[in-house]
């Protein structure tokens, strides 16, 4: 027997002993896909379902303060007390089966990444993308600050203005990409609940804008004046984004 033919009957051999975890995943496999069309169908029924019943308890609350108001003083207000909360606690049902089925974002997300669902359907999940979220926001920070911090003595010992645009140019490129992906993320984060700040989103929106004027700014004596002020600020503040508001350290949401 030959080196060859040995070979391919250990490979033979190997498919074989592979037969038995190969029919176990073909099975689990298509329970898996069964459980998935129950999944969706069950998701499309609760959707379904929540929107027929929020909308009745909306017209039943209006309904409610509207007749409230028509009744005489004496009348029993325990009883329409009673009602509002029944209504309201109801309505908060909703919006919980609302939250744990998937749905796609707004405007923003729905421009950019099209009509898919961008839902994370579990607590630990929309916890696990906050935290990455975090990371990834520190870590940027960082390397941003080094990279001013390079720029800073580039331009105050290099003679080469070649030099110095190129790595300007891929400070300025890097910051756009970020906060573009900060504002992206930031949406993700808002449309599964987390209560972003206003004036943190408008920040991000802004920076986006600047540091995109920064990247096309040509080279001129207004852009060496302001280029020398913006890395001091970079290097005291401790933030790449433009001097228009607070530094990244304060947490952009609440819990």
């Amino acid at each position: 027997m030959t080196d060859s033919d040995s070979d391919l009957s250990t490979i033979t051999d190997e498919i074989k002993e592979l037969d038995k975890e190969y029919g176990e995943l073909k099975k689990y496999y298509q329970e898996y896909q069964e459980k998935l069309s129950e999944v969706q169908a069950m998701q499309k029924k609760c959707s379904s379902l929540a929107n027929h019943q929020a909308r009745k308890y909306k017209q039943l609350t209006e309904n409610l303060k509207r007749t409230s108001s028509q009744l005489p003083n004496d009348s029993d207000d325990n009883e329409q007390q009673k009602l509002k909360k029944e209504l309201k606690e109801r309505g908060k049902v909703c919006t919980e089966v609302f939250d744990s089925l998937p749905r796609t974002g707004g405007a923003l997300l729905h421009v950019i990444v099209g009509k898919v669902s961008v839902s994370l359907l579990s607590k630990a999940e929309r916890w696990d993308y906050k935290e990455d979220y975090e990371h990834f926001k520190f870590y940027m920070t960082i390397i941003c600050l080094l990279l001013a911090i390079f720029n800073t003595f580039l331009l105050q010992s290099s003679t080469s203005e070649i030099l110095i645009r190129f790595f300007d140019a891929i400070m300025h490129f890097l910051l756009v990409w970020w906060y573009c992906t900060l504002v992206l993320r930031e949406s993700i984060l808002a449309h599964n609940g987390s209560r972003i700040r206003g004036w943190w989103v408008i920040h991000h929106y802004l920076s986006v804008v600047l540091s995109g004027i920064l990247l096309i700014w040509p080279e001129s004596i207004t852009y060496q004046l302001f280029v020398v002020l913006y890395l001091q600020d970079t290097r005291l503040v401790g933030d790449t984004s433009l001097p228009i508001c607070c530094t990244q350290w304060y947490p952009p949401y609440m819990a």
